[in-house]
C-alpha cells in the first residue's frame, strides 16, 4: 500500500513538472514571437529604410545596418527584401539575392505575419525559425518592401532553459515533502494500530463483533467521555435500548430506561449499568 502511494505521488509530481516545463516552453515561444515582431517593426520604421529600398544598391546601404540591428535586438536574423521577396540583406552574403522563405502575401497588404518556417543556414545553425514579416511603407503609405526578423527554435528553447533547474528543484522538494509526510503518517497509523495491517484490523473487528453478540449476558461499552460505543443484542433487549442509542451519553438513554442506572466509581474506571436500588460500590 505504501509503495502504491509513493508511485502515485511520484506520477503526480512528474505530471506537474512536465506541465510546468510545457508552460515555460510555451511562454518562451510567445516571447520569441514578440521579440521578432518588435525587431522587424523597429527596423522597418527606422529612418532611411524606405529610401534605401529605392536606391541603386539597397544591399550596400541596408546590410551593415541590418547586421548592427540584429546584434542590438538579440535576434538571429533581420532580412530586408523587396515586394517580390528577393533578399537585400542576410547574415550570410551568399544568400542575398535569393527568394525569402516564408509567407509575404499578408505583409504586402500591410499586415504583420508571425510564423514558424525553415530557411537557409544562420549563425545560430540550420533549423526552424520563429519569424515575423512586416511591411515597409513610404511617406504615402505604399508598401515598398518587407522586413523579416526571427529567432531559431533552438535559441527560443534557450529562453526557458534557465527556468529548468528551478522547476526540477521545486519538483524534487515537493516529492521529498510528500514522501516524508506519507512516511510519518504511515508510522503513526502503525503505532496506533499496533502494527496491524488493514486486513488484520478487519478480521479482528469481525471476531470481536461476533463474540460481543454471541454472549448471553448484556454488554455495554462506553468511551472515556461516557458515550455508549457498542451494546450487544441482549443488552438492548434487557434495557429496552432504542436503535439509535450508539454514541449517546449514559444519562440521555438512562432517563428513558428507569430499570437501571449508570454509575462510575472514579475515572478512568469503566462505567457500569446496574439495576436501580443496587449499591454502586464496586
Amino acid at each position: 500500500m505504501f509503495l502504491l502511494q509513493v508511485v502515485i505521488v511520484v506520477l503526480l509530481v512528474a505530471a506537474v513538472v512536465v506541465g510546468m516545463m510545457l508552460q515555460a516552453a510555451g511562454d518562451a515561444l510567445q516571447q520569441g514571437r514578440r521579440e521578432s515582431v518588435v525587431a522587424a517593426q523597429s527596423f522597418a520604421n527606422a529612418p532611411g529604410v524606405a529610401a534605401a529600398l529605392h536606391s541603386r544598391d539597397p544591399t550596400a546601404v541596408l546590410q551593415p545596418r541590418a547586421v548592427a540591428a540584429r546584434k542590438r535586438a538579440g535576434v538571429d536574423f533581420i532580412v530586408v527584401m523587396n515586394t517580390q521577396g528577393i533578399r537585400y540583406t542576410y547574415p550570410y552574403p551568399r544568400e542575398i539575392g535569393k527568394n525569402f522563405v516564408g509567407t509575404i502575401a499578408p505583409a504586402l497588404q500591410g499586415r504583420t505575419v508571425v510564423e514558424q518556417a525553415g530557411g537557409p543556414p544562420l549563425p545560430a545553425g540550420r533549423g526552424t525559425d520563429v519569424q515575423a514579416v512586416v511591411p515597409v511603407t513610404d511617406a504615402h503609405g505604399k508598401v515598398v518592401g518587407l522586413v523579416s526578423a526571427g529567432i531559431t527554435v533552438k535559441n527560443v528553447v534557450g529562453l526557458w532553459m534557465p527556468q529548468l533547474p528551478i522547476i526540477l528543484a521545486g519538483g524534487a522538494v515537493a516529492l521529498t515533502l510528500a514522501i516524508t509526510g506519507m512516511t510519518l503518517v504511515s508510522r503513526r497509523l502503525r503505532r496506533q494500530t499496533r502494527g496491524l495491517a488493514p486486513e488484520e484490523l478487519a478480521e479482528l473487528y469481525e471476531h470481536h463483533d461476533a463474540v460481543l453478540h454471541a454472549v448471553r449476558e448484556g454488554v455495554l461499552i462506553t468511551g472515556a467521555d461516557g458515550r455508549l460505543v457498542p451494546a450487544n443484542d441482549e443488552a438492548a433487549r434487557l434495557l429496552g435500548l432504542p436503535a439509535d442509542v450508539r454514541g449517546a451519553r449514559c444519562g440521555s438513554w438512562n432517563r428513558r430506561n428507569r430499570s437501571c442506572v449508570c454509575c462510575r466509581r472514579r475515572r478512568p474506571s469503566p462505567m457500569r449499568c446496574i439495576p436501580r436500588g443496587t449499591d454502586c460500590r464496586w
